[in-house]
């Protein structure tokens, strides 16, 4: 798995050039109680969209929470990504991403995903 970070990962332009990446994996965060992504998570989001749109993979899973049906990042984050021009039959949502473990588990022995780009930021990232 590899790391998209500005600080610690890899830069926009090293992860475009990756090949074989199964998919841009964009962990989840705060969306705030009118549907929009929290400033942290439209920072992974745009990196992610970026990096798609840079070919760095054929498809984005979105990862996060939605563990009642008044609370759904996984939505919010697929809607942006529409919005931003990426088709939606390349955008992937985990629904049970309610944590860092989770997610990154999921992505492997749910989805599949061998080799994955990872969109965080630097506090998460070892965690990731």
């Amino acid at each position: 798995m590899l790391a998209a970070d500005p600080e610690t990962g890899l830069t926009q332009q090293q992860a475009a050039q990756l090949t074989n990446v199964d998919c841009i994996l964009v962990l989840g965060c705060q969306v705030r109680s009118d549907g929009t992504p929290s400033h942290m998570l439209e920072d992974r989001l745009k990196r992610g969209v970026a990096l798609y749109q840079d070919g760095a993979a054929p498809k984005i899973l979105m990862s996060g929470d939605h563990g009642t049906k008044y609370y759904n990042e996984v939505d919010a984050m697929k809607r942006y990504a529409l919005e931003a021009g990426v088709p939606s039959e390349d955008v992937f949502m985990d629904h049970a991403g309610f944590s860092t473990y989770e997610s990154m588990s999921r992505a492997i022995r749910v989805f599949e995903a061998d080799k994955i780009l990872i969109v965080t930021q630097e506090y998460q990232l070892y965690r990731a």
